[in-house]
């Protein structure tokens, strides 16, 4: 199974922590995952990875990270909507 790390392993955390598992959501956090799920899976699983890295401090390149996983989210939801803008001018 790939676990995320090349041969040279962080041995300060084990890989299951950083890349496995559902991360702790609250309230806020789980209303917006299913609500990514309803757009796509893909959506979702950056959003859930985005709360992994947050809940990982050790992370040195946590900022970039979080900056590339938010340009996805966006992206992808920009798309859905000009979709569903389509839609409604089509069948006006």
């Amino acid at each position: 199974m790939n676990d995320g790390f090349g041969d040279e392993q962080d041995s300060s955390q084990p890989p299951s922590q950083v890349t496995s598992g559902v991360p702790e959501l609250n309230a806020r956090q789980h209303a917006i995952y299913q609500g990514l799920k309803l757009i796509g899976p893909e959506i979702a699983a950056y959003y859930l990875d985005g709360i992994r890295i947050l809940q990982h401090q050790s992370l040195e390149t946590r900022v970039s990270l979080l900056a590339y996983i938010a340009r996805e989210i966006d992206g992808g939801v920009r798309d859905i909507l000009k979709v569903l803008q389509w839609i409604e001018a089509t069948h006006c």
